[in-house]
């Protein structure tokens, strides 16, 4: 997997060993396999694909993600992803659950995206519940993001 940092570089994850936040100034202080150390200008979001164990997914599982966007941008609607086969799941240290990955990379769960996976014989599992069909997870954000405009409708009348 590879990430992009902020000055444009290309970093391919499989050779970075380590990265730490320095005392004073911007970036991390990545270490890579071959023992060099370089200060990287990443995103603290982009840092956290660089920890956690990658295992290779079973056959079978799906991934199905969806945005909601913000009260302001309400109108827009949901943006869907069609289902995507998984490919591996990157365990985190410190999470509830471990994140998908997909050909295209890892499921997103910041800036509004959200994601159900589904295994080979089972329902679609999310972050709220368990759903028979794609369609019913979908119906679910659609009634998130309905709650979320009625009561900012309400705290603005």
């Amino acid at each position: 997997m590879f990430i992009t940092t902020n000055d444009g570089k290309i970093i391919n994850l499989d050779h970075v060993v380590s990265a730490e936040e320095p005392r004073s100034g911007g970036g991390f202080s990545v270490m890579f396999a071959d023992g060099r150390k370089e200060r990287l200008l990443l995103p603290v979001s982009d840092l956290d694909a660089l920890c956690g164990a990658i295992v290779p997914a079973p056959p079978g599982f799906m991934v199905f993600e969806i945005c909601i966007p913000s009260v302001a941008k309400a109108a827009d609607g949901l943006v869907c992803l069609d289902p995507k086969p998984i490919v591996a799941f990157r365990v985190p240290v410190a999470a509830d659950r471990p994140v998908p990955i997909t050909a295209d990379g890892p499921a997103s769960s910041s800036s509004g995206w959200t994601y159900a996976v589904r295994g080979p014989e089972g329902p679609w599992v999310g972050p709220d519940g368990d759903y028979e069909r794609a369609a019913d997870f979908k119906a679910a954000c659609e009634r998130e993001l309905a709650d979320a405009v009625a009561r900012h409708a309400k705290r603005a009348a």
